[in-house]
């Protein structure tokens, strides 16, 4: 019954912590890619340690079979990382870690790994195919490529990744700033700037063919948007909205999106606009991450 309760508390203590794990780093995954190589990481480790609750005869054989799965985990997912930088720093960097590891593993390593695989495979019955040893083995190497394969994927989605702003001029043309939006009155000059992760950091700007006046009453040449006085958006009206898409030029798929939403200063009672508020100078800018389709 103890030995019971044990496994039951166990998987239930084992899945409240991956929940709460998933649950944190979500808001991080901003990609589709990166969201289900941490799911399918999570549950599979989750899986592993409720079957070795279930199935170890006592404790002492749990924890056994527990380190060898977490010292394959944190092995692949070092060997995750050094084998996919994200970076020129990384790829530097890393490429020493590569070249310092490949000197190990060609030297001091490979004999102790050969006299290692003379004791486990010599012999009538070898004991790697034994199922304590089989068994343990499976589990670090399962481990150690599910890990390995999750960092890969993660870092590697993020390559040529978008983050999009804009400056404003004059400054009392600014409204406010959001994320991935700016609330702008006629007559301003919109910078747009864009940058993409590693390789490759430029980026192309166009401007979406939305319907309406506003849109089509900006000009966007480079990466300046220039908008028209009041005289010129008189069939436009507030809340109109222009998008402009920042396209990466390594990674065609990876885009930003920046849109730009026409307000008017309320008018004093005689009739003249009153002078917009100014920005918070201490504001952030407005950003917005790149998603992939």
């Amino acid at each position: 019954m103890q030995s019971k309760n044990w496994i039951l508390i166990g998987s239930i203590a084992v899945t409240g912590i991956a929940a709460a794990m998933l649950f944190f780093i979500w808001p991080y995954h901003t990609t589709r890619t990166e969201v289900w190589a941490s799911f399918w990481a999570i549950l599979v480790g989750v899986t592993v340690t409720i079957v070795l609750l279930a199935t170890a005869p006592d404790k002492k054989e749990f924890l056994n079979y527990f380190l060898f799965a977490l010292c394959g985990g944190a092995l692949g997912w070092v060997i995750g990382i050094v084998a996919s930088p994200a970076t020129s720093e990384e790829e530097r960097v890393f490429g020493e870690y590569k070249t310092a590891i490949v000197g190990f593993l060609s030297g001091f390593a490979v004999s102790k790994i050969n006299d290692l695989w003379k004791l486990l495979s010599e012999g009538p019955q070898p004991r790697l195919f034994t199922p304590g040893v089989l068994n343990r083995v499976l589990l670090f190497f399962g481990i150690f490529f599910l890990l390995v394969a999750n960092q890969y994927n993660l870092r590697q989605a993020n390559i040529g990744q978008l983050i999009v702003s804009a400056s404003v001029q004059p400054a009392e043309a600014l409204i406010s700033q959001s994320l991935g939006s700016v609330t702008i009155t006629p007559g301003a000059t919109v910078t747009l700037k864009g940058a993409a992760a590693f390789p490759e950091m430029d980026v192309d700007w166009n401007k979406r063919p939305d319907s309406g006046a506003f849109p089509a009453a900006l000009t966007l040449k480079a990466a300046t948007v220039t908008v028209p006085d009041d005289s010129a958006l008189k069939e436009a009206v507030d809340g109109d909205q222009a998008t402009f898409v920042a396209t990466s030029r390594y990674n065609k798929s990876r885009t930003g999106t920046l849109v730009l939403i026409l307000k008017r200063p309320p008018k004093a009672a005689g009739g003249a606009a009153k002078e917009p508020p100014k920005a918070n100078s201490t504001a952030a800018p407005a950003t917005t991450k790149a998603q992939t389709p």
